[in-house]
């Protein structure tokens, strides 16, 4: 993992992607993206809200949510194209958790980018957030990513009335997915 950035701005590069805090100039790229996989991606997004989750609004709540979290744009590479998007949120520095969520536009899925970019996200949330665990949250349905979060680690721990939310349009139980970050990733203090 190389950790570098522009003016300041957090970047994570991986051979394959490269992950960036997004910034106003990612949004026609990022709404044109999810227009593109709506049917591939609709079936997984949080229903519920006054906005359409396809559109604009969506990269400006995603750009202007801050607080207790991070967020990421994927981009390839090889050519600077941006190929979906993943966020660390409720970031509780005390429990030293967080919860994660991220999507791939439908032609960028299975080329091992977003292994990468998780890979990517746990060292450094490990190293500069000192953080121990992630947790996502996953319909059972979604094998997909079941699969990844199985391949990288995470362990399904429950299947539980509190994981409901709205997908769909329709209250949908969620499984609890967690990955214990190993202690390697974490900083070693210097005496």
């Amino acid at each position: 993992m190389r950790t570098s950035g522009r003016g300041g701005v957090l970047e994570l590069r991986g051979a394959c992607v490269a992950l960036s805090a997004p910034s106003a100039g990612d949004e026609r790229e990022f709404v044109e993206l999810r227009r593109a996989s709506r049917a591939f991606l609709a079936p997984w997004e949080a229903s519920g809200g006054d906005h359409d989750p396809f559109g604009p609004e969506r990269f400006q709540r995603f750009l202007a949510r801050r607080g207790s979290s991070q967020r990421f744009v994927l981009r390839r590479c090889q050519d600077g194209a941006l190929v979906g998007a993943l966020s660390l949120t409720r970031i509780e520095p005390v429990a030293r958790s967080a919860q994660l969520g991220f999507w791939l536009g439908e032609a960028h899925t299975r080329r091992g980018y977003m292994s990468e970019a998780l890979a990517l996200v746990e060292r450094w949330a490990a190293a500069e957030r000192g953080l121990a665990v992630l947790e996502a949250q996953v319909l059972p349905e979604n094998s997909a990513s079941r699969a990844l979060l199985g391949k990288l680690g995470y362990r399904r721990e429950a299947t539980t009335t509190p994981l409901v939310r709205a997908v769909a349009g329709r209250e949908r139980e969620h499984e609890l997915w967690l990955r214990y970050l190993p202690q390697h990733y974490l900083p070693h203090s210097r005496g």
